[in-house]
């Protein structure tokens, strides 16, 4: 995980190649990017062969801190259903 502003207030080419460096040395297929709202739009990205997913998510930090927390807790969840999917495809 790193944190960032981006100069231009968008997220950049370089984070999505970034991530999926990582997702290949660590062959991993599910990876997700998380920027503050109006950095970038929430997408998913499928690349490769075999595709690795990149889901990008918007952190909405101008919100009451319990909203904050609510989308972190989403976050979390998403996350652990990746790591869920890798222990089963681990099992099979």
């Amino acid at each position: 995980m790193k944190y960032k502003k981006t100069a231009n207030n968008q997220g950049s080419n370089p984070d999505i190649y970034q991530v999926l460096s990582y997702s290949i040395a660590t062959d991993l297929y599910e990876t997700m990017l998380i920027y503050a709202k109006g950095e970038e739009e929430p997408a998913t990205y499928m690349v490769g062969d075999p595709p690795r997913k990149i889901d990008i998510r918007a952190l909405d930090l101008a919100t009451p801190q319990e909203h904050i927390l609510n989308q972190i807790d989403v976050i979390a969840s998403d996350i652990r259903g990746f790591r869920r999917r890798v222990q089963l495809v681990g099992a099979a």
